[in-house]
């Protein structure tokens, strides 16, 4: 099954519904497959609907609560994303905190100067903080509460913070 969105643009934001139909139905067409720079275990296809007639059974959800889904999926997303900014941020860390055990300066690591000490510090110190916003918006979902900031501060933070 594939899910669309069927629009009344004139509707704006309640002018969206969530529909399934089988892939093999007539009128779908999977296209061209997108060469990703990165997150290739998800793979990205043009998806192509000709003359496409669906049934009241096609219907996910609520008729035409189909922009609340997307929303809810949207921000499911920012966790993910985030936890992946954790991640990376975690790699780089570890990788900075290697280097600077192995690297030497005035006949000793560097990693025993207080200006690269005060560095790693404030590291760590951003890296559980990205770590424990994923984990409220992770706690929030997991336990059916509302979790829409939740997410998005955490995705906003994280991402923001793996890449100084």
């Amino acid at each position: 099954m594939h899910r669309v969105c069927d629009g009344r643009p004139s509707q704006g934001r309640q002018g969206h519904q969530r529909l399934s139909r089988p892939r093999d139905s007539r009128g779908y067409t999977v296209g061209k497959h997108e060469q990703k720079l990165g997150i290739r275990a998800s793979s990205t296809t043009q998806i192509i609907l000709e003359d496409v007639h669906l049934g009241s059974e096609a219907l996910l959800g609520k008729e035409w609560d189909g922009f609340k889904i997307a929303m809810s999926t949207l921000d499911g997303g920012r966790i993910g994303i985030a936890a992946q900014a954790v991640g990376i941020a975690r790699a780089a860390f570890d990788e900075a905190r290697a280097y600077a055990l192995e690297r030497k300066a005035f006949g000793k690591p560097i990693a025993d100067l207080q200006a690269i000490q005060f560095m790693f510090a404030d590291m760590a110190t951003q890296l559980d903080a990205a770590r424990l916003l994923v984990w409220r918006a992770a706690a929030r979902k997991s336990s059916g509460q509302k979790f829409s900031a939740e997410a998005a501060m955490a995705k906003l933070y994280a991402s923001e913070m793996s890449i100084v």
